[in-house]
């Protein structure tokens, strides 16, 4: 900021002589040790730091207090699922994850016939009886092309907005 009097004047060699290790490439001596694979003699050595070494030596050995050492205890809330889990197997109930039935309710939308839903829902392990029930509560979400809505904004980015519909497969209520 300010007037130009008040910056300092700047003056600048106009030799156009460079010096000569200007852009000059240093050449590698052939017999400097080189990356490597494997750690040879010259890469231990070169990794010695003395000051530290002798940093260590002067602490000497560790000496660690046992009985003031606390075993790390999970965290109650994730212990109890870990509870859960194992109960509930041992249990032998056949529940399947959340994610697990979104991916059976997504293909079970494609399925034409009821051999091959009884396919599709032997491959996941349930009852059709028990999914046929759970279809009637459950669904996944789809879209219908037709309602998809585009808008580009001022910055040119796009934009896609579409309603979720729910889809009753006639298959499941037979």
């Amino acid at each position: 900021m300010g007037s130009a009097a008040s910056k300092a004047s700047r003056t600048y060699p106009k030799s156009a002589n460079k010096p000569a290790w200007s852009g000059a490439r240093t050449e590698i001596p052939p017999n400097l040790p080189r990356a490597s694979q494997v750690k040879s003699k010259d890469i231990e050595k070169d990794a010695q730091d003395p000051h530290f070494l002798s940093n260590l030596s002067k602490l000497g050995a560790v000496r660690v207090d046992q009985h003031h050492i606390q075993p790390v205890r999970p965290s109650a809330p994730s212990n109890n699922v870990v509870r859960s889990r194992i109960r509930l197997e041992q249990a032998g109930r056949d529940d399947i994850s959340a994610q697990t039935l979104s991916a059976l309710l997504t293909q079970c939308k494609s399925v034409q016939t009821t051999r091959e839903l009884e396919s599709l829902v032997q491959k996941y392990g349930v009852d059709l009886d028990t999914f046929r029930k759970i279809t009637a509560f459950i669904n996944t979400p789809s879209i219908d092309p037709a309602t998809v809505i585009r808008t580009v904004n001022k910055d040119g980015k796009e934009t896609q907005t579409m309603p979720a519909l729910w889809v009753e497969h006639s298959i499941l209520k037979q």
